[in-house]
């Protein structure tokens, strides 16, 4: 089984210019299985959601995005992060 590492690191953004770390804002941490067609969402942190055929699983809330499938194709993400409020309106 391919598990996939947290995803936390890829939310995280240099300014380059300042060198402060910016970490994205996730809003929906979901995933769609490429097998059974579920679409699984983890709401809160540790909440670990397998699909109806237990082929991938969703895990980390709106603190970090994780994925376990036992390809790592085997899904499709459809989560949503945001910026956080000091890049999308300029630190005001």
């Amino acid at each position: 089984m391919w598990i996939g590492m947290s995803r936390k690191m890829q939310h995280e953004k240099y300014n380059d210019a300042e060198g402060i770390k910016m970490r994205r804002i996730i809003i929906r941490n979901a995933i769609r299985c490429k097998n059974c067609g579920d679409v699984i969402e983890s709401t809160y942190r540790h909440e670990f959601i397998t699909c109806s055929c237990g082929k991938v699983s969703v895990d980390g809330g709106h603190d970090y995005l994780r994925r376990c499938s036992e390809t790592p194709d085997g899904y499709i993400e459809i989560s949503e992060t945001a910026a956080p409020e000091e890049e999308t309106n300029g630190g005001k």
